[in-house]
């Protein structure tokens, strides 16, 4: 056996007696070093776990975020604007106004069954950020995609892109200090 390498028995009792987050730490190395999975395909695998509910990229190509996220789970998912608000950990009077305004544009959401980007729901619980600076960074994060891709994909120019990526850094700079 190789130096620093474990049999799958040693390697189970060995990452047993970790706490969580050393255990998930061990695992991930594990996962790297010795079958080259990729922090991509690992976070696919969280996601399969997790079950969280995906968010097609193209409805913000048509309608304001909050609106589209609105119209998106109350008429494709079928949420109540309870649950949308406790979903988006937002008030449930703002998810009803947010659908009502989307109603009155009066455009219709198309999802395409060739969607190839997708957005985790629990991206927009968090308020640090607008809706736009999460999506935005969460495109270039995730899917490593440029400011003239994402600006395609939304309908946005690539200069309103870059200035929503240097809020949100701006935003995460001043929040670690």
């Amino acid at each position: 056996m190789k130096r620093g390498t474990f049999s799958s028995e040693h390697t189970a009792q060995f990452l047993l007696q970790q706490p969580s987050a050393a255990l998930a730490k061990a695992l991930l190395r594990q996962l790297y070093e010795q079958q080259q999975i990729n922090a991509e395909d690992i976070l696919e695998v969280y996601e399969e776990v997790t079950q969280e509910k995906k968010i097609p990229l193209s409805l913000f190509s048509v309608l304001p975020p909050m609106e589209a996220l609105c119209r998106y789970l109350r008429d494709q998912e079928h949420y109540s604007f309870k649950e949308i608000s406790t979903l988006l950990s937002r008030d449930h009077k703002s998810a009803w106004a947010a659908y009502q305004r989307s109603c009155q544009r009066k455009k219709k959401i198309i999802i395409s069954p060739s969607e190839q980007y997708f957005l985790p729901l629990s991206l927009f619980r968090n308020h640090s950020l607008t809706l736009s600076e999460h999506i935005v960074t969460f495109l270039h994060q995730r899917y490593h995609l440029n400011n003239k891709k994402i600006g395609t994909l939304l309908g946005k120019s690539p200069n309103t892109i870059a200035v929503l990526t240097k809020r949100a850094r701006e935003k995460n700079a001043s929040k670690k200090k």
